[in-house]
């Protein structure tokens, strides 16, 4: 959706990273499939475009390292991968 939509959906990206860090603690047991899209969307996240084609993207770049949670469970499923 981040990578395909090339800021179409711009309003709906702070809910979606606002969900995910939400439900970050419960992200357990993921399939291949699951945890690939996950890093691919925060690969997308951390493009250099998709940070700087807007002013508030870097901010939801850091509140979604910032949650303690979703950074632990990204390097759980890095590890595991």
């Amino acid at each position: 959706m981040v990578a395909t939509t090339s800021g179409t959906l711009n309003s709906l990206y702070p809910a979606l990273v606002i969900a995910l860090s939400n439900c970050a603690p419960y992200f357990k047991n993921l399939s291949v499939s699951s945890s690939t899209r996950l890093v691919q969307l925060i690969t997308a996240f951390s493009n250099a475009t998709f940070l700087l084609s807007d002013e508030g993207n870097p901010r939801l770049l850091f509140f979604m390292y910032g949650r303690t949670t979703f950074a632990y469970t990204i390097a759980d499923l890095i590890l595991k991968a």
